[in-house]
């Protein structure tokens, strides 16, 4: 029960300073590129950039295939399972920090904390917005069409935000606590780009592996989302069901531990 408790408290509170999330969330977009001459326009070149990179290196000089597709083809596989990593990278790497880098909001008691993190989500997620518009560009010039099997994407995009949301909120309430997180976010972040199905299909996964990949949500969406932007083929249910339940568990654990941690921000920064 505390954790639908936690959880509720959490999202009335976003769903009532809405306005001051899209503010931070302006705000975090603006600071990333501040000083730079193209500003947010980098944010369209640098995953146009990695498109091309990843088409040469694994496509050509690797000649890397998923499924007998051509080398393009790979290299846009790629790009979908990096579009993915990255986003949930992003929230692994920055959210613990994240807390200690506005200790004077914290000291306020009546500031909504949780808008810190869901503001951050935003930024990241205009990035992975932009590399989807890329992604799905880049299909219909390798001549694949768009059918019902694309609306699969939009189904998996809530479970996404709903579960880097549990991620965030638990990676920014434990890395006040414990400073080393931010560290070994690092490591995390890494582990996790080998480790779903980003450069290799699941039927090449060896068995003892899959014991432990299984359970890695990751490895179903990047799975999924490759197979209908390269081939077309509907999502199968469990590519939904599996990160759906993890995206619900994750939240509602992230929730409990941020307000379970809550009061005692003060006394760690």
């Amino acid at each position: 029960m505390k954790l639908f408790t936690a959880s509720a408290q959490a999202s009335r509170s976003i769903v009532t300073h809405w306005h001051l999330t899209l503010q931070l969330a302006t705000r975090n977009i603006q600071m990333q590129y501040r000083g730079s001459y193209l500003g947010v326009v980098w944010t369209l070149l640098s995953p146009l950039m990695m498109l091309g990179i990843y088409s040469f290196v694994f496509g050509y000089v690797f000649s890397g295939s998923f499924n007998n597709e051509t080398p393009l083809q790979h290299a846009l596989g790629i790009f979908v399972g990096l579009a993915i990593h990255n986003f949930f990278a992003e929230t692994i790497v920055l959210t613990p920090t994240l807390i200690q880098s506005h200790a004077s909001f914290v000291k306020k008691v009546v500031f909504p904390l949780e808008t810190l993190v869901i503001a951050r989500l935003i930024a990241s997620l205009l990035t992975l917005a932009i590399k989807s518009a890329l992604i799905v560009v880049a299909a219909l010039l390798m001549g694949n069409g768009i059918s019902l099997a694309h609306l699969g994407i939009f189904a998996m995009l809530p479970i996404m935000f709903l579960m880097a949301t549990g991620i965030g909120m638990l990676f920014a309430s434990i890395g006040v606590v414990i400073k080393d997180l931010g560290n070994a976010s690092q490591f995390m972040s890494m582990a996790l780009l080998f480790g779903s199905a980003v450069f290799y299909p699941i039927d090449k996964i060896p068995p003892a592996a899959w014991t432990y990949l299984q359970f890695n949500p990751l490895v179903y969406m990047i799975d999924g989302i490759r197979d209908i932007v390269l081939w077309n083929q509907a999502m199968p249910l469990e590519n939904y069901t599996a990160p759906a339940i993890a995206a619900v568990v994750i939240f509602l654990l992230g929730n409990y531990v941020f307000q379970k941690l809550r009061p005692s921000f003060p006394d760690y920064l």
